[in-house]
């Protein structure tokens, strides 16, 4: 099937100091998909998002 998948965070499900620009925009690809997926699904077309957690790297240390 046709479709796509969109990668928003974890900060669209849970609020973080100092990151609310951030947040507003993964949230706002989360609901563009949602909003995507009920347009487009009588037509095949999937549309879904992700939201992976934290990650342990150097860049978090």
């Amino acid at each position: 099937g046709k479709g796509f998948i969109a990668a928003t965070s974890i900060s669209c499900k849970t609020a973080f100091k100092d990151l609310s620009p951030y947040s507003a925009s993964k949230l706002a690809v989360r609901g563009l998909c949602h909003a995507a997926a009920l347009d487009l699904g009588m037509h095949g077309i999937t549309a879904n998002s992700y939201s992976p957690g934290a990650i342990n790297t150097a860049l978090r240390e």
